[in-house]
């Protein structure tokens, strides 16, 4: 009995020990998704364009409220990142934003003054048709057009601030995110230093970003 007690014993500060070291891991390990809705994204690029033009971007920003797509991050225990567009959310929302400029390409005509027989004449005269109109706008829209915005590194996560380097290059101390995590929710609240190639500065627009771990 007494050798059964011991065992127990050390089988519970087996699990005890292996629980604060589960606990003192690193936090940001894991899958997180940031949900980029098109109506934010319309408006927050709809902010340097001309007066005459706001209106009409607002009907389509109002148009497209409901939909979205997931920016993924993945942060593995080896301090590798993988970031990327999810290819099935993406073609799904570009599918519904399609159909929605269908519908609100008039109501953007309207807003600019010009009245719907007056764009129907117009489009008579031009040879063409609403959906020719729409399929003008989409046409270029494509999944592949977000794969700047994917890519794999190393991170580096300390005091509030993640250092990520792209596959192949050193690390840039100058340039990093500074961040939060309370629960499932990591938080992006800037984005400090200049990227090359203006895919982080793109996503300054957003701050702060809300991430939710999903794995």
């Amino acid at each position: 009995m007494r050798i059964l007690k011991s065992s127990i014993a050390l089988l519970l500060i087996a699990v005890l020990i292996f629980s604060l070291t589960a606990c003192g891991g690193n936090p940001i390990v894991g899958k997180w998704k940031y949900s980029m809705n098109f109506k934010e994204i319309l408006e927050k690029q709809m902010e340097s364009a001309s007066s005459d033009q706001k209106e009409a971007y607002q009907v389509l920003a109002d148009s497209v409220a409901d939909i979205s797509m997931d920016l993924i991050l993945e942060f593995d225990d080896k301090n590798n990142v993988k970031y990327y567009i999810d290819e099935e959310s993406a073609n799904a929302a570009i599918d519904k934003f399609k159909e929605a400029v269908v519908d609100a390409i008039p109501k953007m005509f309207e807003a600019m003054g010009i009245s719907e027989s007056d764009l129907d004449e117009y489009l008579k005269a031009a040879g063409m048709t609403l959906d020719d109109v729409a399929k003008s706008v989409t046409e270029s829209i494509d999944i592949g057009d977000f794969s700047e915005y994917s890519g794999t590194g190393t991170y580096r996560a300390e005091n509030g601030k993640l250092y990520t380097t792209n596959e192949g290059d050193t690390e840039d101390t100058s340039k990093y995110l500074e961040y939060t995590i309370s629960g499932n929710t990591l938080t992006i609240t800037s984005i400090v230093g200049e990227d090359d190639n203006d895919s982080l500065d793109y996503f300054k627009m957003f701050l702060p970003m809300e991430l939710t771990k999903v794995q």
